[in-house]
């Protein structure tokens, strides 16, 4: 996804873990981010958790990305505080039509 995004002009970070996720959030400023559900050390619903107590209202927009697709686990996801699921594999135009709403909120 990263390399996709880099190809249409935009800059992304990539990092390994949840713990080094929340670092960078504090160092510097996101649009929007997308977290895996299965990382190292932490989930994506601890990660969404403990982000969005790091930030509070600065918090950008969150996109969990997940390759189950198991009953209810979007709406655990909604309700940690995700803005969007997308499932694995990414389609190209899953990932435009997110990247759309996040860059033209109230245009969709």
């Amino acid at each position: 996804m990263a390399k996709r995004m880099a190809c249409w002009g935009l800059e992304t970070d990539v990092v390994s873990s949840g713990p080094r996720g929340l670092r960078q959030l504090a160092i510097a400023h996101y649009d929007v981010i997308f977290s895996d559900m299965m990382m190292p050390e932490m989930d994506g619903l601890e990660f969404a958790r403990l982000a969005r107590e790091a930030a509070g209202a600065l918090l950008p927009p969150l996109i969990l990305i997940t390759s189950a697709r198991l009953s209810g686990e979007k709406e655990h996801a909604l309700a940690a505080g995700y803005q969007q699921v997308l499932f694995k594999p990414v389609r190209q135009r899953e990932l435009l039509r997110t990247l759309h709403w996040v860059f033209n909120p109230g245009t969709n």
